[in-house]
């Protein structure tokens, strides 16, 4: 929760992130007036410029997968470059020791990739999982 509101909000300060099962909408209002909206990351979505590892399970239990899709298409739609890893068939945390260490290590080379002063690839792909 705590990267997406750091890059949503202060993308001048924050120059890269990653973001595990985060939630990015609190309640279910898409009513620009409503508190928990103003309080969710994606009410800051425009000034979203810092790229992003998302990394999320599509079984999750504690926060719904949805939030990260939905983060996608909002991500997609004002241009910000991101990448995402979806554990399948995996919960909120991945229950197979080989998965976080294929986490840790694609957090490791992206955060290495924008902290080092390298530019981003384009559109991020499919990538393969273990």
């Amino acid at each position: 929760m705590l990267t997406s509101q750091a890059l949503a909000r202060n993308s001048d300060v924050f120059k890269v992130g990653v973001d595990m099962a985060g939630v990015h909408l609190w309640g279910n209002s898409l009513d620009p007036e409503s508190v928990s909206y103003k309080a969710s990351t994606i009410s800051a979505i425009d000034t979203w410029k810092s790229p992003v590892l998302l990394v999320h399970g599509d079984d999750d239990r504690n926060v719904q997968f949805s939030q990260t899709t939905g983060l996608v298409q909002l991500l997609r739609a004002h241009n910000v470059y991101h990448e995402l890893i979806v554990f399948t068939n995996d919960t909120h945390e991945p229950r197979l020791h080989k998965r976080y260490l294929y986490a840790l290590n694609r957090m490791e080379e992206f955060l290495g990739r924008f902290l080092n002063g390298a530019a981003p690839r384009s559109t991020a792909g499919p990538q393969p999982q273990p």
